[in-house]
Order: C-alpha cells, then structure tokens, then sequence
C-alpha cells in the first residue's frame, strides 16, 4: 500500500483555506491537532496536564450539581468539542469537556420540544416537533443560516433559522463539515454554508466566503403536467464532509458536491449539479442513505446495504481496503441475523445494525472506533464486518451514530454506548478524555439523573456529539380490581419519548388484553391476583417498562353486594359521582401554591367520598411546547371504606418537583378516578397554581 498522509476528519477552517486534522507527531505520540500547534514541549505537555486536572475538577463539580437535577423529554445535551460554541455551552467556549452539558433548557421561541439533532464540524443543527430549526456554534461559512454575513464566528447562543418560501415545517435536518440541509413536509430541501465543492447545489459564491441565507435546491424534474415541469421532492437527505446526498418522491438518489473519493457515486468532476446514483442489481426502494468523510451508504426495503467512495482504511465493508470506487458495491456482513436497518459513516469508520440488534463496524480502528482492539494507532483498518459486544446492554441495539473518531450506539432501552478516540471529550466520559490513548470498549454515557436517550445526532466531521433525552417511562402506577365474568376497561398511560406510543404487556389475566394503543379489556375468565408489567414502545423504537403492577380478579359468585346510598336514599349515578369528583379536584389554599408544594413535597386534599372504593389523582402538564403528552407532575391514591369525608394525599413527583422550581405559574390538568365494584368513573379539571 502506498505511502499517504493521514487526513483524519473532522474538517476546520482557518483564515479562507480548508484545513485538515491531521495526525501530527506530538512528544513521540500521534494526535490530532487544528493547527494551533502540539504540545511538542515539555513545558506544552506539563501546562497540559494542569490544565486538564483543573478542568476535571471543574467539570466533577458540575456533575455533581448535575445528577441531581431531573431531566424532561426533549432535553438536548453535548460533549466534546466546544472551541466555536458547538455545544451551546458558553461557559466551557473553546475548551473541550467529556461531561455532557445541556445545551440550552430553553430554546428562543421555540415551538415544541427538539425531537433531532444533527452536527457538523464545529456546528450543531436541532429540530423542534413543530419543524423549527435552530442552529448554534461556528458561523464562518454561514453554516448556522442566520447572521449578516458569514465569518462571524464561534455563537454559543442556539438561533432560529428562517427558510424563506418554506411551505410547511422541517421534518429533517442534516450537517456536513461546514454546510447544512433541511427538508420540509412538502419535499422542499434547503441548503446553506459552505458552497465551495457546490455542496449546496448552488452555482453562486463557489468560494470560501459561503451562503448565510438557506437555499431552496432545485430538483430534476419529477414529470410534467402540459408544459408545467415539476420537480421532485426530497423524501431524504444526507451530509458527507463536503457532499451531499438526496433521495427523491421518484426514488432517485441524486449526489452533489465534491467527488475527489467518488462519493457521489459516478465518474464526474463534482459540483453543484444533482448527478443520479445507479445501484447496480438494486432491489427494493432506497430507504436510508449515509455519507462519511468521502465515502456513501444507501439501504434498500429488501434489506441491501450499498456503499461507494473512499475505501483506503476498508470503510466501505467490501472485504478489500485501498483503492475507492465510484461504483456502489453490495456489502456482506459475516453471520447476520435478520436484515439491515441502519447504517452510520465517521470519519473513516462504519457502523450497521440489523433487525435483530447486531452492531457490525469495519474500516479505520486508529483509536478503537470499531469496537475492538485490532489495528489500534495503526493507519491500517479492517475491510472485514465484525460483530461489537455492548457489555451489559439492555436491549438490542436500535440507532448508530458516528462521529469523527467516535461510534455511538443507542439501546432500545436508551442506553448510549461510546467508543473511540477521546481526545477532544467525545466520548462523554472522563476515560482516556484529552489524550491520544484508544478506547476500543464500549461504555455507557453518564446522563444526569440516570436519562436515558431517544436520539443521538449525526456527522462524519464532528469532534462533539449531541443526544436528545427521553426519560420514556409508564406512568400507570397501578390496576383497578376486576370481577370473574364482568367487563374489564382500564387505559395505561405513560410520558417522555417520542409519541405516539404503541403497548404491550406481560402477565394479564385470562381474558384480557391490551390493544396497542393502551386499553386494557377483556372479561376475566379465572380469578386470582396477576403481576402484570406494562410496555410501552415510542416512534423512536425507545421501549420502558413498569415494575410489576398487581390486577386481582376477584369472584362474584359468592359475593353480596353492598349499596352505598347517598342522603337522598339512593345510589349515586355515574353521572353524579362524576359531578362529584370534578368539583373536588382542583386544589385552594396557602398549601396549593407552588412554593408550599416545593417546601413539603405534597398537598393534602380534603376529599367528600360519595361512594366506597379507591381514588387516584393525577396532576399533569400539558406543554405548550408541543409534547403529545402530558407530563405527570403529582399523583396520589386512597381507598374509602364507607361514604365520608377523608383526606388523600398528592405528591409531587421528581419531573413536578423541577417544573415548579422555576415556575411562577402554572396551567395544570387534575385527573381523578373513582374505583368502585369494578366501576370506573373518571372526570378532570384546569386549575392555576402560582408562586
């Protein structure tokens, strides 16, 4: 193999030239550097050290404060490298930090809470549920899509960006080394940044200077109605370093931007003009493209993983390393089980996951990304698919990601694996953090809380990572009791993730079932007492399941039924027990107001029971940020024995506890239900409370 220098992404820019990592010997080890210079002394390599151990101490501290603050859905948080802002972080600004930061708790007039994420080489997209982007940290090619004129610099601070002519929300984003993409609900695909390959499709400003504003790109055309020629929409997008990847309504693949490794998949020169990508013997539809640093993926419906462009560290998977090609080729992986669902290309390395949870990686493994410990500070890699162990997983690995020197594999129970080179913090642990050292093993990122992920963002350049927090959880604490023979109705409930939401469950009794989306019905045909656990599964693939929740089937064979009369002499109606309960939800008084809630951590309710059985009450937040579902701040739960005016007592839960913190008004939604001779009788109310 020919002698080469290693480039190894993520690109950067100095001055108006494209400058790359590249490995640099450094006091007789190898580490990649931005030019800024080595630690080549000893007095480099001893103010190093120090300022690393002060930093540790810093960011322990913060992890500390951090652990016990709770985490809601939607959250984002970043580690890595923070040299322009990427990580929205102002306070660690052009440092680095293994500890993962939240990036902003509120994002300016945002609409809706940030459900992807996407990054770039120092910049990193987020998109809201109501298709807002926001875009934060370097903005010297204009790849944040806001600001008068490019060349402005590191901005820790997330702001909106405007696509002008837009119709309809963004449903998906993604970043390239210095340029990003946008696609709307309409197929309309934006682009600005970097333009200097004709990354964004564009013919104008082909320098390094970029374009601020986004870019609507036009698309070949789709088919013509008369002589009105429509173009087609983008269905899906994909960012390489300085490419561009898009699949079309038509099902075309089309590729734009440089072509030095033929990553566009063709013999061209590059530019900006969208070239179509041939997959030779393809069956199926296209249904997920990836782009590395000059090498691309396409993943067909019938389960063929295609890939293309550079191939000197063996990324493409094709059982040869060296020599790129311009041609998709069909990669194999060794003893798969089920087909491919999903595929990430860094730097230099692949990962692919299968329908059954197998993590295959090939290619570079320089500092470990490939998940073993072959050819580790080697410039060799490894052609061949060989499958990952994640120690202690919950759950089959259902999302990849990979960064510059960094892979990233996320459970279905929201674990986050790393591993890599930790160089610049990318990892999100302090192990090997701001050394050259690999860290081939994977290992579990310490969220705050114990947070678990819904999603982790993408980019073959990047030395950071961002991942949206799920904290997916069934918020059904209990079971109401059936009867042997009678009609069973009860609806689960749960919060976080990603909705909609699909259940399952385990342990019902004889008889009943739970369709998915979370009735519970059925006519017991046994009695006894069940352990049910409830699972609830949400459009991220993000599962969580109850603790073991007791449904007991009592017999009505033998039992004789007690009337509870009201002072009227008669059992009260559904219709007024509902009344009943409705009236009595909504809390007053000096120990409803929030910051008597914060001080005890509950509020006694006085409660007239019109009928023995068991209550629950339930407080929720229902977001004007668009989560789908409410968020469950305070519950409590009593039986009555007789008719009578008792107390039940509402506490708040951890996710409450946080919201109210910082409130000075809250809208709230009380949710009560009365259990009573297998009768259910649910009503709810709005109330205020204030500071």
């Amino acid at each position: 193999m020919a002698a080469r220098i290693v480039a190894l992404p993520p690109t950067y820019r100095l001055g108006t030239r494209t400058e790359m990592r590249t490995i640099r010997r450094c006091g007789g080890s190898f580490a990649p550097t931005r030019q800024r210079g080595c630690f080549s002394s000893l007095l480099g390599r001893v103010s190093l050290v120090v300022l690393l151990v002060a930093l540790a101490l810093v960011l322990s501290a913060g992890e500390r404060s951090l652990a016990d603050s709770p985490t809601s859905a939607g959250e984002v948080f970043a580690f890595g490298d923070n040299q322009y802002g990427e990580l929205g972080n102002a306070t660690h600004i052009d440092t680095e930090t293994a500890n993962p930061l939240p990036v902003a708790v509120v994002l300016p007039g945002a609409g809706g809470t940030v459900t992807q994420v996407a990054v770039g080489d120092a910049h990193s997209l987020m998109l809201t549920s109501t298709g807002q982007i926001y875009a934060v940290g370097d903005s010297n090619y204009g790849q944040l899509g806001f600001g008068p004129v490019a060349g402005t610099g590191a901005d820790p601070t997330p702001g909106l960006v405007t696509l002008p002519g837009a119709v309809g929300p963004v449903t998906q984003i993604a970043a390239g080394a210095d340029h990003s993409l946008a696609i709307t609900s309409t197929g309309q695909l934006y682009a600005w940044g970097d333009n200097q390959y004709g990354q964004l499709a564009q013919t104008e400003n082909p320098t390094d200077l970029g374009i601020v504003m986004p870019t609507l790109v036009h698309l070949p055309i789709a088919f013509s109605i008369g002589t009105r020629r429509i173009s087609a929409r983008a269905t899906e997008v994909a960012a390489g370093a300085n490419d561009s990847l898009v699949v079309t309504s038509t099902g075309r693949l089309y590729a734009f931007g440089e072509n030095n490794s033929g990553q566009l998949g063709s013999s061209s020169s590059g530019g900006p003009t969208p070239t179509l990508v041939t997959l030779p013997g393809q069956s199926g539809s296209i249904v997920q493209i990836a782009a590395g640093s000059d090498y691309s993926f396409a993943l067909t419906s019938a389960g063929q993983l295609y890939g293309w462009g550079d191939n000197f560290y063996g990324q493409l998977g094709i059982g040869t390393s060296g020599a790129g090609t311009a041609v998709p080729r069909l990669v194999s992986l060794p003893g798969e089980h089920g087909s491919v669902t999903q595929v990430a290309a860094g730097g230099g390395q692949t990962l692919v996951v299968t329908s059954t949870g197998q993590l295959y990686a090939f290619g570079f493994n320089y500092y470990g990304q490939l998940g073993n410990n072959a050819d580790l500070l080697s410039q060799t890699g490894d052609p061949t698919p060989t499958l990952v162990a994640l120690p202690g997983a919950s759950g089959p690995v259902i999302q990849v990601a990979a960064t510059g020197n960094v892979s990233l594999a996320l459970t279905a129970t929201g674990q986050l694996y790393t591993f890599g080179g930790n160089y610049y913090g990318g990892l999100g642990r302090s192990t090997n953090s701001g050394t050259n050292t690999p860290t081939p093993t994977p290992a579990l990122v310490a969220l705050p809380g114990g947070a678990t992920v819904e999603t982790v963002a993408r980019g073959s350049n990047a030395s950071h990572a961002l991942v949206v927090i799920s904290d997916l959880e069934v918020t059904t604490a209990s079971l109401p009791t059936g009867h042997l023979g009678g009609s069973y109705s009860q609806t689960v409930a749960a919060s976080g993730g990603k909705p909609p939401y699909t259940w399952s469950a385990t342990g019902l009794p004889t008889g009943l079932s739970i369709s998915p989306d979370g009735a519970i019905t059925g006519t017991a045909t046994k009695a006894g007492i069940a352990k049910v656990v409830l699972t609830v599964t949400d459009s991220g693939a993000i599962t969580a399941s109850s603790a073991p929740l007791t449904l007991t089937i009592t017999t009505t064979t033998t039992t004789t039924t007690t009337t509870t009369t009201s002072s009227t002499g008669a059992s009260p109606s559904a219709a007024a027990l509902r009344a009943g309960l409705r009236s009595q939800l909504a809390p007053h008084g000096a120990t409803a107001r929030i910051g008597a809630l914060l001080k005890t951590g509950h509020y006694p309710l006085t409660f007239k029971a019109l009928r023995a059985g068991t209550l629950t009450i339930d407080w929720y937040h229902n977001p004007t940020t668009g989560h789908a579902k409410p968020l469950l701040i305070a519950a409590g739960k009593r039986t009555f024995s007789a008719t009578g005016t008792r107390t039940i007592t509402i506490t708040l839960t951890a996710k409450g506890r946080h919201l109210l913190t910082s409130a000075q008004r809250v809208l709230l939604t009380a949710r009560g239900t009365i259990t009573s001779s297998g009768e259910q009788v649910t009503a709810s109310t709005t109330f205020t409370i204030k500071r």
